[in-house]
């Protein structure tokens, strides 16, 4: 009787040793999973810090080149206003010339 109770006790500490190795291998398997989760997320916000690297790069890039047309635009438009007072100038010379051309004929 005593042999037969321990085998049943032997039985019942192997099943719960089985019990306990599969519970093992699950978790195991679970944290495989959460770090390949963990993992994918970590690629997944690296990717995003580079998107937003090559985003931010990229507007400067036309920030500074908006800078360079902007001074470009003002140097045109320099150039067009000092074109436009030598206009002036040269109509109110030629004015000028042609009162004096009209009173040399006069003399």
């Amino acid at each position: 009787k005593r042999e037969v109770e321990k085998e049943a006790r032997a039985r019942q500490l192997t099943n719960r040793v089985m019990e306990l190795l599969k519970e093992l291998e699950r978790t195991h398997e679970r944290q495989r999973e959460a770090e390949e989760r963990i993992k994918a997320a970590y690629d997944a916000a690296a990717a995003g810090k580079r998107e937003l690297a090559a985003a931010k790069e990229e507007a400067q890039r036309y920030q500074e080149a908006g800078g360079v047309e902007a001074k470009r635009r003002g140097e045109a438009e320099a150039r067009v206003a000092l074109l436009e007072a030598h206009e002036r100038e040269n109509e109110t010379a030629h004015s000028a010339l042609v009162a004096d051309l009209g009173v040399a004929r006069e003399l």
